[in-house]
């Protein structure tokens, strides 16, 4: 069994356990998203956010939360895939935006492969070193914005791969830039290819 394997088994054991805060996972590697059947519910855990770093400050789960959802709403309504927000998470497997330990603090997030077939989860690090602001620009790997950071993190849940070359193209590049405020007409292309 590899490292995402295991780590899967971890995971989907913890959510159906009743953990908010999932496991570390290896982040940010090419291939680590694929499309999804459409239509998707994700979930929100505003106790596990809670433990993200935003503007140096921990407890703004809630916060955290509209500008991640706002990243899903972008991505909805922008492109042919569709998800929304699942109210009543209790039992049963499913989708989550979440927070993890990233050790590395230049790691701010991180967004798993598809996981028994039919789920992602979207993990904001919780590492205390790994600050977000919810305004301006990203500075690739200083105080990134979190709104830039969850519409990167939705094009991996849509199942969008990171790119290289002109970042004014794409909010797929590995290292979060003025490319990450908006999902981009490559990305939509993709998207919807899949849709």
């Amino acid at each position: 069994m590899n490292t995402i394997q295991i780590m899967t088994v971890v995971t989907s054991i913890a959510l159906l356990g009743g953990l908010t805060v999932i496991p570390n996972v290896s982040a940010h590697t090419s291939g680590n998203s694929g499309p999804l059947s459409n239509n998707q519910q994700i979930c929100y855990s505003v106790s596990g956010l809670d433990l993200v770093e935003l503007n140096g400050k921990t407890n703004q789960g809630s916060t955290i939360k509209t500008h991640a959802k706002n990243a899903m709403n972008d991505v909805d309504s922008m492109t042919n895939f569709n998800v929304s927000e699942k109210t009543s998470c209790s039992g049963g497997t499913y989708s989550w935006v979440t927070s993890t330990y990233l050790a590395n603090s230049n790691e701010k997030d991180s967004t798993t492969g598809i996981i028994a077939g039919s789920v992602k989860y979207i993990m904001f690090s919780n590492n205390s070193n790994a600050n977000m602001i919810n305004s301006g620009s990203c500075q690739w790997y200083q105080n990134d914005n979190i709104e830039y950071v969850g519409n990167h993190e939705f094009g991996h849940f849509a199942g969008l791969i990171h790119q290289s070359g002109s970042t004014s193209h794409t909010m797929m590049h590995s290292g979060c830039d003025t490319g990450y405020a908006i999902i981009r007409s490559g990305d939509i292309s993709q998207v919807d290819g899949w849709y």
